[in-house]
């Protein structure tokens, strides 16, 4: 009514329509303002969200300046595609991929398939605090220097290998003694999907020096090195300084209550995305004219996967336009995957120290989703008491490295009551 549009007890959709887009646009102008307006806050007006394509490029380009990649060379080529391979995203998976139907004892039915199984009092999901800024905390760095071919001694003795800043290699599993419920290693099944499994010897698999470790030290596998990249020349470690610097600004921000906080945690979660960066293997060409466009044909015939008129009909040659789809070759692509594959290992390593943690104390976890875990709310104590005898660090807390409860529950006070899933059905 306000606005004029209810005349003689009608709507007037067009001008509701207007208003409306008009509301949506001013929405959207003040936020991306406002949105700058951290980013400079954020990165102490080093840079401007207008020069940046994505939120990844600004968190990259932020790390650039704090020198964090000082000494650390992007790769090309053979090797960039080589230990591209060792890309092993989140584990996501049910203990040892198993269906789980979990309840809690109070909820006892006869109907109850065989196989569930009861808890006490309530299932957690056990969260880990900002993982991957976790994961860029606790390593040594970032591998400095150029990759070198493993060759010589240096694929049998393992000791010299291991001994090495870094490695990216191709191992063939000969066995394994040890079975985990939620295993280290993983391949692709014949859909393409990753699978985590115990069931690898005899499979080649494509491991980093962190991954390796953590595979004879928990699986105690025997293995075969058939060939790879290793780095010698030591480890920028300026990421420990700076993800830690933008932790704890976004903790203070959190405690005032200033929403810029989201932005601190956005930039840290998208800071090693960029480190993964795929090639660009086609790319978009438009080309002005009738005979510019047949010269171009002429100069690129065997990169054109397709073209087409779009606007033919015209009469001024230069108003002639022609989109071309080109095949766009990949050896100018350049990327640091050494250092994105270090980053998800070192990740895993979080996970793994908590989940090994309670297979060995007889308890049994019922899912992971890369950053968390589903645990019997009455194991998380005494699960915190072993874990701080093996590594002397404190497990539940709200800092890098931590993990606490996710569940919450709008309107509840968590200082007198515990929020926590009564059933769970995991796949």
């Amino acid at each position: 009514i306000k606005h004029g549009n209810l005349k003689n007890g009608y709507f007037n959709i067009i001008k509701y329509a207007q208003y409306y887009c008009e509301r949506d646009v001013d929405v959207l102008y003040k936020g991306y303002n406002k949105f700058r307006e951290w980013m400079f806050e954020l990165t102490d007006n080093r840079f401007d969200i207008y020069d940046m394509v994505s939120i990844t490029q600004l968190a990259h380009n932020l790390f650039i300046s704090d020198g964090c990649y000082d000494g650390v060379y992007q790769l090309g080529g053979v090797p960039r595609a080589f230990i591209s391979e060792c890309i092993v995203g989140g584990r996501c998976m049910t203990n040892r991929n198993k269906k789980q139907y979990v309840k809690m004892i109070d909820d006892i039915d006869e109907a109850d398939p065989e196989g569930t199984i009861y808890c006490n009092h309530g299932i957690s999901d056990f969260d880990g605090v900002s993982l991957y800024p976790s994961a860029m905390s606790r390593m040594k760095g970032f591998l400095k220097g150029v990759p070198k071919v493993i060759e010589g001694d240096m694929l049998t003795n393992h000791e010299i290998l291991t001994n090495q800043d870094g490695f990216f290699v191709e191992i063939r599993i000969n066995a394994i003694d040890r079975e985990l419920d939620f295993p280290l290693l993983s391949v692709k099944n014949d859909e393409g999907v990753r699978i985590f499994t115990n069931k690898l010897v005899g499979k080649v698999v494509m491991v980093d020096k962190t991954t390796l470790l953590e595979a004879v030290k928990h699986h105690k596998i025997d293995y075969t090195v058939i060939k790879g990249y290793y780095y010698n020349e030591g480890h920028n470690p300026q990421i420990n300084t700076s993800i830690k610097k933008l932790f704890d600004a976004r903790l203070q921000k959190k405690k005032e209550k200033n929403p810029i906080q989201t932005a601190y945690k956005l930039i840290m979660n998208s800071s090693y995305g960029r480190t993964l960066l795929k090639p660009i293997d086609r790319e978009i060409k438009i080309i002005r004219g009738r005979e510019n466009r047949i010269n171009f044909q002429r100069r690129h015939f065997n990169n054109i996967i397709s073209f087409n008129e779009i606007n033919w009909n015209v009469k001024r040659d230069f108003d002639y336009l022609t989109r071309f789809n080109l095949i766009k070759p990949i050896n100018e692509h350049f990327s640091i995957p050494h250092v994105g594959v270090e980053i998800l290992s070192a990740s895993k390593v979080i996970m793994s120290e908590v989940m090994i943690t309670a297979q060995e104390l007889g308890f049994h976890l019922y899912y992971t989703d890369t950053d968390s875990i589903h645990i019997n709310m009455e194991q998380i104590e005494p699960l915190a008491k072993e874990y701080k005898r093996k590594y002397n660090r404190e497990l539940v807390g709200k800092y890098l490295g931590q993990f606490h409860t996710d569940f919450d529950l709008k309107g509840a006070d968590e200082s007198k009551c515990e929020v926590y899933s009564k059933q769970l059905i995991a796949l």
